[in-house]
């Protein structure tokens, strides 16, 4: 379903994001945070990824990674207040 989504709209960071989530909660990390490298070069601030791939870091045992990616959603979020 993934696949079929990104061939139609392979800048859609929503469906990304969701399939980054999915190969994560499925025991593949390197292919999910392919994923959300993939939607943060497209949206560098979207805070549903940022989140859900510092919580993908912190599921596979990244710890030095997650603090990074959390403070980046933390960053988007001030942004967005600001703005």
């Amino acid at each position: 379903m993934f696949k079929k989504s990104l061939a139609i709209a392979p800048d859609d960071t929503v469906t990304l994001n969701s399939y980054g989530t999915a190969l994560a909660n499925h025991n593949q990390p390197s292919k999910a945070f392919k994923m959300f490298d993939k939607s943060l070069a497209i949206d560098p601030d979207d805070t549903v990824t940022l989140n859900s791939y510092g919580t993908a870091l912190a599921n596979h045992n990244q710890p030095s990674k997650v603090f990074e990616m959390f403070k980046k959603t933390w960053r988007a979020i001030l942004r967005t207040l600001i703005k």
